[in-house]
């Protein structure tokens, strides 16, 4: 699948503040949780992928990137306003089946994000 760029200026993420620089103390815990939780987690990555297209389309479009992190960090931010400084964070609170469990709720989202643009099938994008 080739990447579609767009500035970082119109991403939804960057425009939420998921990338501001603040303490995460309060943060670290609630995308803990949020991850912790697959059918919570389910929900908000789906709306997170609704409500942010732009950045969702440039970062799953990219597979040299890590796209189980950027889903679970713009997740945590979406619904919870967490950085995503806080989101690693809080990754590691998680046990090793909980972290298993938010890589297949990530894995599950990217594959319906990428059905439903048939973006599997292509290695480039179709013309309109």
């Amino acid at each position: 699948m080739k990447q579609i760029h767009h500035p970082y200026t119109v991403w939804e993420d960057f425009q939420s503040g998921m990338y501001r620089a603040v303490p995460v103390d309060g943060y670290t815990e609630a995308a803990a949780r949020l991850l912790g939780n697959p059918a919570r987690f389910h929900e908000a990555a789906t709306a997170m992928l609704a409500a942010w297209p732009l950045a969702a389309e440039h970062n799953l479009t990219n597979s040299d990137q890590n796209r189980r992190a950027w889903v679970g960090q713009a997740t945590c931010c979406h619904a919870l306003t967490v950085p995503e400084q806080a989101t690693r964070l809080g990754w590691w609170l998680l046990l090793d089946a909980e972290r298993d469990a938010a890589n297949a709720v990530a894995d599950r989202v990217i594959a319906a994000w990428e059905a439903a643009r048939d973006l599997t099938l292509f290695e480039e994008p179709r013309s309109a």
